[in-house]
């Protein structure tokens, strides 16, 4: 046999019909695109028309001026709360360094009368160990109202009158001074 040549297959009725959808589908990924790399402007009309205009240069140039110009002024008002967020962070730091200092103020504070009360309290266990050596009343909890009454009540028992009570009165006088 002769060389053939080869035939190109003849499509069916279903290959055309997927072949539309595929340009379909094509033709509206490119309207979104469009719309994306545009700004998605959309005058009045619903949004990926095929008869749209392209952009002319100038209104192009107008709408980055736009853009920039919004850029412009949302940096602006981002600027203005970073400003005040470190007014706030300045304020916020000068507080809380004046309650340090207050705080280690009233701690030296602390220390110094912790160690005054130690002191004190050592001074009081010297004073009593010196005057109960020599027992005095006044660190040994005698009540001397109370010596003085269990003196009377004894002499009483005794039969001392009170004219003795005058002379022995003069005798405790004198042993004191």
């Amino acid at each position: 046999q002769p060389p053939t040549k080869m035939q190109p297959p003849v499509p069916k009725a279903s290959q055309f019909a997927d072949a539309q959808t595929l340009h379909n589908q094509m033709v509206s990924e490119q309207q979104v695109r469009n719309e994306l790399f545009n700004g998605a402007q959309t005058s009045g009309g619903g949004a990926g028309t095929s008869g749209q205009e392209e952009p002319t240069i100038d209104q192009l140039v107008k709408q980055a001026k736009n853009t920039h110009k919004e850029t412009t002024q949302t940096i602006e008002r981002t600027l203005k709360v970073i400003e005040n967020t470190k007014q706030v962070q300045t304020a916020t730091l000068k507080e809380l360094d004046d309650q340090n200092q207050t705080i280690d103020r009233i701690n030296n504070k602390l220390y110094k009368m912790n160690a005054e009360l130690t002191y004190s309290e050592r001074l009081l266990r010297y004073m009593r160990r010196c005057c109960c050596c020599w027992m005095c009343d006044c660190c040994t909890g005698a009540d001397p109202e109370g010596r003085r009454k269990k003196e009377w009540e004894k002499r009483v028992d005794k039969g001392k009158t009170a004219a003795s009570d005058a002379a022995y009165d003069k005798r405790e006088a004198a042993r004191k001074s």
